[in-house]
């Protein structure tokens, strides 16, 4: 799987969507362990980036050791924020950072892109994401909740892999007795499928949900 420098400060830059066979090559299970992103909160996982090294040993020590020095060196490190329950961890042979916003995802991938031996790319990018967008009821603000019960009422969703990169008001389009709000999501290529294999529609509470996606 290519990877690349390819994150600055303006942002993400997105990759063509994958054929299947490159996403299987990513296991979702090695001796018990499932992908890190799993345990980290949808609105969060977009500032998770992946990083891999060309040696063949991969010493993931070594870089958290150097970027001791850069977190000191750094006049505005109180700025910087990680994930509570899972900063840092190794799967697969490659390590996954998560930061907690996107300054901070973007100065990591910065300090990254400038050695020689590693690489890095946004968890959205390593899994080839495609954007959506949905407009739902305001029923409930936690979205691990909502994707539990998107899982729940619709059979073959999995949303491990969804990230919600932006929420807002909309228009009454559903219902007109809750407020509504548009969501932008980017999800997995099985789940695009899936999705539009069903006239882009998902069951959500009691209500029929449209996706609209943008590949």
């Amino acid at each position: 799987m290519q990877e690349a420098c390819d994150m600055g400060g303006c942002g993400i830059k997105s990759r063509p969507r994958p054929v299947k066979h490159e996403i299987e090559m990513e296991p979702d299970v090695i001796n018990g362990q499932r992908p890190p992103y799993v345990n980290i909160l949808p609105e969060n996982r977009p500032f998770v980036v992946v990083i891999s090294s060309s040696e063949c040993e991969k010493n993931f020590c070594d870089l958290l050791e150097e970027f001791f020095g850069i977190f000191k060196d750094f006049r505005n490190v109180r700025c910087l924020d990680f994930n509570e329950v899972t900063p840092d961890t190794e799967y697969n042979g490659r390590l996954y950072i998560a930061a907690a916003n996107e300054d901070t995802m973007d100065w990591v991938a910065g300090n990254v892109c400038s050695m020689e031996t590693y690489q890095v790319t946004s968890l959205i990018d390593f899994l080839h994401l495609t954007p959506a967008r949905v407009t739902w009821p305001k029923v409930e603000k936690c979205f691990q909740a909502i994707f539990e019960l998107l899982e729940q009422q619709n059979a073959d969703i999995t949303t491990e892999k969804w990230a919600v990169v932006s929420r807002k008001d909309a228009a009454p389009i559903v219902t007109d007795i809750c407020p509504n709000e548009q969501l932008e999501i980017w999800m997995d290529a099985e789940s695009v499928d899936i999705i539009k294999e069903r006239c882009n529609s998902l069951k959500f509470c009691f209500w029929i949900i449209k996706f609209e996606f943008c590949d």
